[in-house]
């Protein structure tokens, strides 16, 4: 099941009954600017201003927060320890830690393996983390209910069924783009709506996508930005239900028997085809 959604304008390139207390929910940021250590790329000095107008946001709305900055952030933090020796997601410092995590940085995409997400710092020999390498949520000892990757590739259409290993975990939603994205100060207004629409007005995943899509501007040199929003259910009508899922529900953590996906269709990106 697709759930197509076409989203307002948004506005530079990468390779309620409770009280708020009550829910003690964390958030939490993976944020590099710059790669000039043993894993070089392009710096983006941009992104964790990006990742921080979020986090802003989430603490606005009651949530803890915590920030990972440059080399504090490492291929072990999103690597689980079911999958990997030395994957430590589940730690204190680790990404599946939290309620929400969102991942600032490069990321790139292999034909066989899709996305892997880029560090500036080795971990054990590691500058990337692949899907293969991830498991999120309860079921695999974590917390995380939404994923967020502001990253090149990080859902690539055509790779977008290896996302479901990471979510044997039982992690809720995983966003990302679809072909390039881009960085700079114009996109954190869109990501700090991520955060407030996605608690108040509308489904987390549809919040990423409304927030971040961008139909070409000249941030981006008229070039379509595409991001992508998986939601995951024991069942086909409740995956397309977990799209609905907002930051403060609390809705059961499921086996991901099934995949729903919400997009914008058409949407053609730089360095990737046309979306269906």
């Amino acid at each position: 099941m697709q759930n197509i959604f076409r989203p307002r304008l948004l506005t530079l390139v990468c390779a309620g009954a409770l009280s708020l207390a009550a829910w003690a929910d964390e958030a939490r940021t993976f944020a590099i600017g710059e790669w000039n250590a043993d894993c070089p790329a392009n710096t983006r000095t941009e992104w964790p201003g990006m990742c921080q107008a979020w986090l802003d946001g989430m603490k606005k709305n009651g949530w803890t927060a915590s920030t990972y900055l440059g080399a504090q952030v490492r291929a072990g933090a999103f690597m689980d320890p079911a999958k990997v020796a030395g994957g430590r997601d589940n730690t204190a410092d680790g990404a599946d830690s939290a309620d929400a995590t969102l991942f600032c940085g490069h990321g790139g995409y292999s034909p066989t393996r899709g996305f892997f997400a880029y560090f500036q710092n080795q971990e054990n020999g590691n500058c990337r983390a692949y899907p293969d390498q991830m498991l999120y949520g309860p079921l695999a000892g974590g917390k995380a209910r939404f994923m967020h990757f502001s990253a090149c590739n990080s859902i690539r259409w055509e790779h977008r069924e290896l996302w479901k290993s990471a979510a044997e975990g039982g992690v809720h939603v995983i966003t990302g783009f679809h072909g390039l994205m881009y960085i700079g100060w114009m996109f954190n207004e869109g990501y700090g709506k991520v955060a407030s629409q996605g608690y108040s007005q509308k489904g987390v995943a549809k919040a990423w996508v409304d927030n971040t899509y961008d139909p070409g501007s000249w941030y981006t040199g008229n070039n379509k930005v595409c991001p992508v929003s998986l939601a995951f259910g024991d069942a086909e009508y409740s995956a397309a239900y977990t799209l609905d899922e907002g930051y403060f529900h609390h809705w059961p953590t499921m086996k991901p028997n099934y995949m729903t996906s919400y997009y914008v269709s058409k949407c053609e990106p730089n360095g990737a085809p046309a979306l269906p």
